[in-house]
């Protein structure tokens, strides 16, 4: 039976897309309802770890594992900034492994699961004890086993957060970001090992570029070992509540491909998701049911949660097709962005679960599990 998930949205004044700074919000609400075809569930909230958002998570050790993030709620003598990791494997209870890391208090960093490990790359961080603020091009890895180690202080890439990091079998894909507020990065680096990184080119030598400059894009790699990206945000984008699309990139709106199988091709232009859904930022694609989602984030050129339902609608792509659909004019999670996105089978369930983890909502930074299921599983 399809549940159906009432939603009331409050449209808020947020922090601007490149600021490390607290946002500032303004309810305005709005009503919008799931219809699609996933059952949506409240699985906790509050969590035991604080709200946070511009977090990373990954799936490793059969456990989902949180590292770092945000918290705008943190006030007087302690740090807004994340040190902690933490991980279940429930999806409902929280344990804290640490809440020191060396990564010190982190946002905007990426995180994947590369061979037996989680490997960290870059972020911004702010180190508590001295208050030093920095845009970092480092790499960790963390295991059960081996703790802590950064394999790398300097990276070949420069300095960025809000970027992304996918594995592709025994490579890494490190692309987009933006450093200093106002950069945008067009570039894309590989390795083998984390520590020693290569600029993907063409045959002639020259960069493969990314789909125009960006950063705060959905990215995730497929069923068929494609890497998918959409949206995001550029630099100097005009205001509009509805988002915008960067006029010196064509096409830039649709979902582009990037094939690891064919490196040296670079990126091409894939199919267009409908209206104003191609406008968002902050938000996640997902594979799930062997399909790919793009979920709910928020205008990528305004400050505000916007009123166009097209920015919370859930779409959804069959990587073997040519086309998008909506699956549904709402979102099954309320107005969000900078959560991630998990799938994951806890302990004693029969099935995979698409997990939502925190995240900026018209409440404020949130610390709430949300998951959904396919229907009729």
């Amino acid at each position: 039976m399809k549940q159906l998930l009432a939603l009331c949205i409050t449209i808020m004044l947020a922090g601007s897309l490149i600021s490390c700074e607290d946002p500032l919000f303004e309810p305005v609400v709005l009503p919008f309802t799931y219809d699609g075809e996933l059952i949506w569930t409240q699985e906790t909230g509050p969590a035991a770890f604080s709200p946070r958002y511009d977090h990373a998570s990954v799936v490793y050790d059969g456990a989902m594992w949180i590292i770092g993030g945000y918290d705008p709620t943190v006030r007087g003598t302690e740090d807004s900034y994340q040190e902690d990791l933490w991980r279940s494997v429930d999806g409902t209870s929280w344990e804290l492994i640490t809440d020191s890391s060396p990564l010190k208090g982190r946002r905007g960093h990426a995180a994947v699961l590369f061979g037996d490990k989680i490997l960290i790359a870059g972020g911004f961080a702010v180190d508590e004890t001295t208050g030093e603020r920095s845009y970092c091009n480092d790499v960790w890895t963390y295991s059960t086993t081996e703790g802590w180690e950064q394999i790398t202080a300097d990276a070949e890439w420069r300095a960025r957060m809000n970027h992304a990091l996918v594995a592709a079998g025994d490579t890494l894909y490190l692309f987009g970001g933006f450093y200093d507020g106002r950069y945008y990065c067009d570039d894309m680096y590989t390795s083998t090992d984390g520590t020693s990184w290569e600029q993907v080119t063409d045959a002639d030598e020259a960069p493969v570029l990314l789909p125009g400059a960006r950063a705060s894009f959905a990215s995730c790699l497929a069923g068929d070992g494609k890497i998918y990206l959409q949206g995001g945000s550029y630099y100097d984008a005009v205001g509009s509540n509805g988002g915008t699309i960067d006029p010196s990139v064509p096409l830039w709106q649709r979902l582009w491909v990037f094939d690891p199988a064919a490196e040296s091709a670079g990126w091409v232009v894939g199919e267009d998701p409908s209206g104003n859904a191609t406008r968002r930022a902050e938000h996640e694609l997902a594979v799930f049911g062997e399909r790919l989602w793009m979920l709910s984030g928020k205008a990528n050129s305004s400050l505000h949660f916007s009123r166009y339902h097209e920015l919370y609608s859930t779409q959804v792509y069959d990587t073997g097709g040519t086309s998008w659909s909506e699956d549904s004019h709402g979102s099954g999670f309320g107005p969000r962005y900078s959560y991630t996105t998990e799938v994951f089978r806890p302990e004693g369930c029969d099935e995979d679960r698409l997990y939502i983890l925190g995240g900026f909502t018209d409440s404020g930074a949130v610390n709430d599990i949300v998951y959904a299921a396919m229907e009729g599983e």
